[in-house]
């Protein structure tokens, strides 16, 4: 038989996951700069059109992020009402984890390929 979890003790979890996920995201927002910068470089774009795009993908960035936060929370606090914090918890990391690392690889590649070029 499955204990279903307490409705405060889940929405504490749910709230610090929340909070260990969103610092990871800040993390991933600053690789996500730096690979903006390495894509500014490797598209050869005028040094003096790196400032404005570094302030867009500083401010679309920064608002994917606020957006994530906020999903992310509320599916934290519906599946941890459910019992499945654990699991989306995992998911929600392993995205995090995989994609600018994913990205970051297409960009070393796509910078090998160009030098050798």
């Amino acid at each position: 038989m499955e204990r279903k979890p307490s409705r405060v003790g889940a929405q504490v979890l749910a709230g610090v996951l929340t909070v260990v996920s969103s610092a990871l995201g800040i993390g991933e927002w600053m690789l996500l700069r730096i690979l903006v910068r390495r894509f500014l470089w490797l598209a050869q774009v005028s040094p003096w059109a790196w400032r404005w795009w570094e302030s867009v993908s500083l401010i679309v960035l920064g608002l994917l992020w606020l957006v994530l936060v906020y999903l992310v929370a509320y599916y934290y606090q519906q599946a941890a009402m459910r019992g499945r914090l654990g699991r989306l918890f995992a998911y929600v990391t392993l995205g995090q984890v995989s994609v600018p690392l994913l990205l970051l690889g297409v960009l070393q590649i796509v910078a090998l390929l160009q030098d050798s070029g």
